[in-house]
């Protein structure tokens, strides 16, 4: 008997291991809240690990090679969404900075509330319009998905 025995790494099994190395930033891709691009290093780390995969599929059953095909697409796919939606983010933010600069008035701040029965309707006209404004942020930001 050998005291030492041999250590051999089954391709399918390694194959196996590194899907399952590539589905964790492809989930962390899917499912972070980062705004685009900051999930382009992932998209890079997928594509390196699909590409991995598919040299060493390319003597194996055709399943596996379809498998890490496919995963080379979605990785490429992913990191040009990631590229375009921070092209169009950061188009966004440039036409909001520049129409803020636009609309700011040059008038003085409103006075402090002073408590009277006329301050409690300033002070919700103010709450109405941060909640307008909120509302208006936020479909802007869900119209960046459709």
């Amino acid at each position: 008997m050998h005291l030492m025995q041999e250590f051999t790494i089954n391709k399918k099994s390694l194959l196996r291991v590194l899907l399952g190395v590539y589905l964790f930033p492809l989930y962390l891709v899917c499912f972070s809240l980062g705004v685009p691009p900051s999930d382009l290093p992932l998209c890079g780390v997928m594509l390196a690990l699909a590409a991995f995969g598919l040299v060493l599929a390319r003597r194996e059953s055709r399943a596996w090679r379809v498998i890490w095909a496919s995963a080379l697409v979605v990785s490429l796919l992913c990191g040009v969404l990631e590229v375009i939606a921070g092209q169009r983010i950061a188009h966004q933010r440039s036409e909001h900075d520049s129409s803020m600069i636009l609309t700011i008035p040059n008038r003085p701040p409103e006075p402090t509330a002073v408590l009277s029965g006329h301050s409690f309707g300033a002070k919700a006209d103010g709450a109405f319009r941060s909640a307008v404004a909120v509302h208006a942020a936020t479909r802007r930001w869900l119209s960046f998905l459709r």
